[in-house]
């Protein structure tokens, strides 16, 4: 009876233990499985601007680390980390330098990890998703129209972010400091309001300037000049864009437009036309060229059917108007520039522009209005001389490579250098050689300007700096 008694514990123990490990075994799981991906949901087809939503326990402690992987990525982790309420934006449309999407469409898996505050991992989530932002051609296969269509009332709100640097191709400090206002941001929001139209024909809009703000280095913030400000425009049904009346005024920022061909067209189609485009954001003023255009690919973009469109333009030894530092510049450069444009092709409307422009120029800073003191200045010191070279003077006190400048009876002490000088009368001629710019200095050779402590301050010294300056800017409607 004992035995039996016994035998039987024995087993009853034996569950009990199992029983016990597997409980301890589903306590870790337990706590991984609360972590979880509220949207997309598993198996789901999404587009555009993604939001990932996750869910943790103890939210308001730690964050959330997102990683996508899948199609085209390799072993590449595009990863983010957000804090509560754990919503991460993934831009599916995002392209590289080479004008390629970052996430081509395909098969998608999101990871979600939830870390406590310390970095802990706390658990473990994921989903599959299936990317899909380009339209069948199947679905146009006979084209799609490429024209405006206007209908009377309608409003759209517009928002642009522009961006722009400039990169030496040899670094100068102080040159850097005087075109630091060249490297900044804009920001612009503006209402559009179709006063009158006729379906393919065009109209009338009016473009209302709401919001907008311009940061750049060393340069005080300021608001975009136009904000406020209406602007009555015709628009034509190629979306050509023309002053309503010659005393109106363009909104450069908004009216950066490419005429249509205004009629059917297949992916791969290509044409040319005239293109408004805006080569620099500090000062914003736009410039008509010539470009060329494909109808490169059909895929959503912000909940809209789009013809992407890709087209480029360039122009060589032409002045543009710069905002450097406190004033404007007109500097000769050449540029190439290229646009996406993403035209809803059911709709007949542009919803988004996206620019870039890349320009190769030589800027010589004596020419720069509103720029830093100590260029082209006299007696300024070593930071004027030669553009900051800090040149170093040559025996008996001439600057190197003067040595065989010809003299005058006397010696560079004697040398006359304009009206006021030494021993030489009111308007005396200056020698072959003279340095430019000399005649307006009241000193002599020996002394090379006593108020800038021996410094030879020359006048106008040109100093030239070559780079390249990259302005991007992108419009999209709200």
């Amino acid at each position: 009876m004992y035995a039996q008694n016994r035998s039987c514990y024995g087993r009853r123990g034996a569950w009990i233990a199992v029983l016990a490990m597997a409980v301890l075994a589903c306590v870790p799981a337990a706590v991984w499985a609360q972590v979880t991906v509220k949207s997309p949901a598993n198996g789901s087809k999404v587009r555009g601007l993604v939001a990932i939503q996750a869910d943790k326990p103890n939210p308001e402690q730690g964050y959330v680390s997102v990683k996508i992987v899948g199609a085209g990525q390799g072993n590449q982790k595009f990863t983010g980390a957000v804090i509560a309420p754990f919503v991460f934006k993934w831009d599916t449309q995002k392209r590289n330098e080479k004008g390629a999407r970052v996430f081509p469409d395909g098969d998608y898996t999101i990871q979600v990890v939830a870390l406590n505050s310390a970095g802990k991992p706390q658990g473990k989530a994921e989903v599959k998703v299936t990317l899909q932002n380009n339209i069948g051609q199947s679905e146009a296969a006979g084209g799609v129209a490429l024209g405006l269509r206007l209908k009377r009332g309608a409003n759209f709100e517009f928002e642009g972010r522009g961006r722009a640097q400039f990169v030496m191709d040899e670094y100068d400090e102080a040159a850097a400091d005087q075109l630091a206002s060249l490297n900044g941001k804009m920001d612009v929001e503006w209402r559009e309001m179709v006063l009158a139209g006729s379906g393919k024909a065009g109209g009338d809009v009016r473009k209302i300037v709401q919001n907008g703000k311009m940061l750049f280095q060393g340069v005080k913030p300021r608001l975009i000049p136009d904000l406020g400000k209406s602007f009555t425009l015709a628009v034509r049904a190629n979306g050509v864009i023309e002053l309503k009346r010659k005393k109106d005024k363009h909104f450069e920022y908004g009216e950066l437009y490419l005429a249509l061909p205004g009629r059917t067209m297949k992916v791969g189609d290509k044409w040319s036309s005239e293109m408004a485009v805006l080569p620099d954001i500090t000062y914003g003023k736009r410039r008509i060229v010539e470009g060329q255009h494909v109808l490169e690919g059909l895929e959503w973009f912000g909940g809209h059917k789009c013809a992407r469109i890709r087209s480029t333009f360039a122009e060589s030894d032409v002045e543009v108007p710069f905002r450097i530092g406190g004033g404007k510049t007109k500097l000769k450069t050449e540029y190439k520039g290229e646009r996406l444009t993403y035209f809803a092709y059911d709709e007949g409307l542009v919803v988004a522009t996206e620019d870039k422009v890349v320009h190769t120029m030589t800027i010589d800073l004596s020419k720069i209005k509103g720029g830093m003191a100590g260029y082209g200045a006299m007696g300024v010191g070593m930071e004027g001389m030669m553009g900051a070279e800090g040149m170093m003077m040559g025996p008996g006190g001439m600057p190197p490579g003067a040595e065989g400048m010809p003299m005058p009876p006397g010696g560079p002490g004697a040398m006359p250098m304009g009206p006021g000088a030494p021993g030489a009368p009111a308007g005396a001629p200056m020698p072959p050689g003279a340095p430019p710019g000399a005649e307006g200095m009241g000193s002599s050779m020996g002394a090379y300007g006593a108020e800038s402590g021996g410094m030879m301050g020359v006048g106008a010294v040109p100093k030239e700096v070559s780079g390249k300056y990259t302005v991007s800017y992108a419009v999209r409607m709200k």
